[in-house]
C-alpha cells in the first residue's frame, strides 16, 4: 500500500459467489459497437479478501462524488488496474481515456450490494472488453480508490478521507463474482431457449434469481 498524507491505494474485487450467475448470451449492438449489461460491483458492511470493510454509507458518499461524471455519460472505467514498476498516486486516482474499456451509466443499491448499469466502449478497450463478453469470458469489477484504513480487530476499516475513482473492469479468481449478473439487450429467455444457446434448467434458474434479485415481474413467457 502506497500512502500519501494518510490515504492508501485501494484495488478491491468483490466475492460473493451466492451471486456469481453465468448467463451466456451473446449480445452485440452492430450499430453502435457496444455490450450493454448490469453487473455486481461491490458488497459493503462485510470484510473482503483484503480483510478491509467499507460501510454502506461511506459508499453511499463516492457514488454521490460521483454523479456530476454519470449525469454527464463521462464516468469510465479502465481495462485492468493502471498498474506499473511503482505507484503514482495521481495516475491511480485518473481514468485515463486510452486506457477506457466501459462507461458506468448508472448505480443501484440492493440491500448491502452496489450495482451498476454499464455498457462497453466502441472503440480501443471498450473492444476488448465487449469482444470478451461475446466469447463468454468471465468479466469482474473491481474498485478503485483512495482512503485511510482505520485497523480494529484484525480487520481495515476504510474510512474519511476517502475519493472513489471508479470500477474496473478486471480478471479474477472463479470465487470472485463481482461479474455481470444481466446483459440488457438481444434475445430474451424464450428466444434463448428456442436457439439452443441456454438449457431449460439454466433458464429456470435466471429467471428465478433475475425475479428475486432484480425484477419483481419478468415480463417474458418462457415460451417453450
Amino acid at each position: 500500500m502506497i500512502a500519501d498524507k494518510e490515504m492508501y491505494l485501494m484495488l478491491e474485487g468483490a466475492e460473493y459467489s451466492q451471486y456469481d450467475l453465468k448467463i451466456n448470451e451473446d449480445v452485440y449492438s452492430a450499430s453502435t459497437n457496444r455490450v450493454s449489461f448490469e453487473a455486481i460491483l461491490q458488497e459493503a458492511d462485510e470484510p473482503n479478501k483484503n480483510l478491509r470493510v467499507y460501510s454502506m454509507s461511506l459508499l453511499k458518499e463516492g457514488i454521490e462524488s460521483l454523479d456530476g461524471q454519470v449525469k454527464s455519460s463521462s464516468l469510465l472505467g479502465e481495462l485492468d488496474h493502471p498498474f506499473g514498476p511503482t505507484v503514482d498516486v495521481s495516475r491511480q486516482a485518473t481514468v485515463m481515456y486510452k486506457e477506457a474499456s466501459h462507461r458506468i451509466n448508472k448505480f443501484n443499491i440492493d440491500g448491502k450490494l452496489i450495482l451498476g448499469d454499464l455498457n462497453t466502449l466502441s472503440e480501443g478497450n471498450g473492444k476488448i472488453l465487449g469482444g470478451l463478453i461475446r466469447d463468454k469470458v468471465k468479466i469482474g469489477f473491481s474498485l478503485r480508490a483512495l482512503g485511510k484504513l482505520n485497523p480494529q480487530g484484525g480487520l481495515n476499516i476504510v474510512t474519511k478521507p476517502f475519493k472513489m475513482v471508479t470500477y474496473d473492469s478486471v480478471s479474477v479468481p472463479s470465487n470472485t463474482p463481482a461479474y455481470i449478473t444481466k446483459l440488457k439487450e438481444g434475445l430474451d429467455l424464450s428466444d434463448m431457449l428456442k436457439e439452443n444457446i441456454v438449457s431449460r434448467k439454466d433458464a429456470d434458474m435466471i429467471k428465478e434469481y433475475l425475479h428475486k434479485k432484480f425484477i419483481k415481474n419478468i415480463p417474458f413467457d418462457m415460451g417453450v
